[in-house]
């Protein structure tokens, strides 16, 4: 499995060295996870940074929200990608702070996730369940502002969303 996300991050990679990404300089990376739910891209507006992630989550990671600041200051909620269970908990972003990567482990579901960021990583957000590890990291210069999957009652799988610093 670590061969397949190593190829998926190469392929980034090689398309951020191509200049190959979206109109709006964002690509994806990912999912890991199961097939169950619908699925689900975050939408990021041009220069909106993360200012805060919801989590909520039990044995599973029951649903994630992105909260971002726009560029006019103003603060925009993403989808919610997920169910109501678990626990209700949040990993505020401090001034200057990024987040450059993700990981945790999966299943049918994703069992648990952890932030990483260019001044802290966050606690482990989950349960301790979970057949496979994921980890994506953005490259150089990128930041993750989004996230990607399948959701329902819980986040079957999660990948993340790389915009230009």
């Amino acid at each position: 499995m670590k061969n397949i996300f190593s190829f998926a991050i190469m392929i980034a990679l090689a398309a951020l060295i191509l200049g190959i990404a979206t109109a709006q300089d964002q690509i994806t990376l990912g999912p890991s996870g199961g097939y169950g739910g619908s699925s689900f891209v975050d939408s990021v507006p041009s220069g909106a940074v993360p200012s805060e992630i919801l989590i909520r989550s039990g044995a599973y990671v029951d649903a994630l929200q992105m909260v971002l600041q726009l560029p006019n200051g103003q603060i925009e909620y993403m989808d919610r990608h997920g169910g109501n269970g678990g626990d209700a908990d949040s990993f505020d972003l401090r001034d200057g702070e990024y987040i450059t990567a993700i990981g945790g482990r999966y299943d049918q579901y994703v069992d648990s996730i952890q932030f990483y960021t260019n001044m802290r990583i966050s606690t482990i957000y989950g349960g301790s369940g979970g057949d496979a590890d994921y980890y994506y990291e953005a490259p150089p210069g990128w930041q993750i502002v989004g996230f990607y999957g399948r959701s329902g009652d819980y986040v079957d799988a999660i990948g993340v969303v790389l915009a230009k610093l």
